[in-house]
């Protein structure tokens, strides 16, 4: 057993190291320009702050994973995240496809970057108008523009679609749910960008072994950084929103 750190050979050291540096990597830069999805995850943190605006009640996250949106939603009476996978951090275990809750319960419900994982579309959507409240509110956040994510053993998910704002629209109306709002949260360099240092990250560097892939991360962060700021300067100048990267629809129950 590794008491420890000067009980530990050369290489369980750099193990050790080589892990804090993942660590820092994927969590603690989260938010950052050093970080590949910096104008992913702003993006959508912004239209959070937006969505919070129509939030109320009893606040259902569908999919919830470990509640990034925890903080943003504190002006609701309370919040619930249910999720099927094993590694999030749900108040109940449970599928979309069947939520455990009874019917109209839910004055709002949460369904971030789930939509192009689940392959019954139509089921899902009538899932969350059954445990709707009358008047209750949908804020969905889904993909419209991303490269094929593939998922680790940990997840046994696939990812099935990609949805234009008239194909949420479209959606939205068909379950009778009312549009309140439809918005773009990318334009096309930020989402290009983003899309570019997803593959530095990833594809660029899958065929390394696990140490050399974390070494390249870390020599990456400098040029994440400037890929960042370019297409923030360039996006300011011209924002074209049909390239977006990801949409969001809130969208309210009819009564």
């Amino acid at each position: 057993m590794i008491g420890t750190t000067d009980e530990m050979n050369p290489l369980d050291r750099l193990k050790q190291w080589l892990k804090h540096v993942n660590h820092l990597l994927a969590v603690k830069l989260k938010g950052s320009p050093l970080h590949p999805m910096y104008h992913n995850d702003k993006g959508e943190y912004l239209a959070m702050l937006d969505a919070s605006k129509y939030a109320k009640g009893l606040l259902v996250d569908l999919g919830c994973g470990n509640r990034p949106y925890y903080e943003v939603f504190r002006n609701v009476d309370k919040y619930i995240g249910i999720d099927v996978l094993p590694y999030a951090k749900p108040d109940i275990y449970g599928t979309c496809l069947d939520i455990p809750l009874r019917d109209k319960c839910a004055d709002t419900v949460l369904l971030i970057q789930v939509l192009s994982l689940i392959p019954e579309t139509s089921h899902l959507v009538e899932e969350i108008r059954r445990i709707l409240k009358p008047g209750g509110c949908l804020v969905l956040v889904c993909t419209q523009n991303y490269p094929t994510v593939i998922f680790g053993k940990k997840a046994p998910l696939f990812d099935y679609y990609r949805f234009t704002r008239h194909g949420l629209r479209y959606i939205a109306e068909k379950h009778d749910l009312e549009v309140a709002l439809i918005k773009q949260l990318n334009g096309f360099w930020t989402t290009q960008g983003y899309i570019f240092n997803t593959y530095l990250s990833t594809d660029s560097i899958f065929h390394f072994p696990k140490p050399v892939q974390i070494f390249l991360r870390l020599s990456l962060t400098l040029i994440y950084f400037a890929i960042n700021m370019i297409t923030t300067f360039f996006e300011k100048l011209h924002f074209v929103g049909r390239y977006a990267g990801n949409n969001m629809l809130i969208a309210i129950k009819k009564q």
